[in-house]
């Protein structure tokens, strides 16, 4: 099976973060992985100040 093609990466925006918010992740600790939020937070400061860089979610394929 290739991984590549089970897999899409989306830019994490404003219009999207609703839907990432209901993203099902019990199995990653906060600890290793900020919530959406948190997320959401350091990619419009990023906006904001110019910096260079995206933010993904990471979906599987269906």
């Amino acid at each position: 099976m290739n991984m590549k093609n089970n897999i899409i990466f989306e830019l994490l925006t404003n219009s999207n973060i609703e839907y990432v918010r209901t993203i099902q992740r019990d199995d990653i600790s906060e600890a290793f992985v900020d919530n959406a939020d948190t997320i959401m937070e350091l990619t419009q400061y990023g906006l904001d100040h110019n910096c260079k860089g995206h933010t993904y979610v990471i979906k599987k394929r269906r």
